[in-house]
């Protein structure tokens, strides 16, 4: 799940900068809020600019909500399993983070 969100992230960073440059191009020193930029002069062009910086900002901000929220429940989760008395041999998920990936336990004849 925190995958989707660091995918989330980077899609309204990537919306946000084209945004950015859009409105930038169009008008040679736009208006500033904060850090969004705008024209007084409406047009096509000025609507679509706003949409990707507003659209990108509510992204970004989502994403890092979602990632922080799916952190907090497998943390919360793992600790869980950890009051149940459940050995850590036993639990997949400790057993995963502590084993390499793609190498195979040899043990010996």
């Amino acid at each position: 799940m925190e995958t989707l969100a660091f995918i989330m992230f980077l899609t309204g960073a990537l919306l946000f900068v084209g945004g950015l440059l859009e409105t930038i191009s169009l008008s040679g020193e736009p208006n500033w809020f904060l850090l969004i930029p705008y024209r007084t002069e409406l047009s096509m062009g000025t609507y679509l600019g706003l949409t990707l910086v507003i659209t990108g900002i509510c992204m970004a901000v989502a994403g890092v909500v979602f990632g922080m929220s799916h952190s907090r429940q497998r943390g919360w989760y793992m600790q869980e399993l950890r009051q149940s008395g459940v050995p850590a041999d036993h639990m997949f998920s400790e057993r995963s983070l502590k084993e390499p990936r793609g190498k195979a336990k040899k043990g010996k004849p």
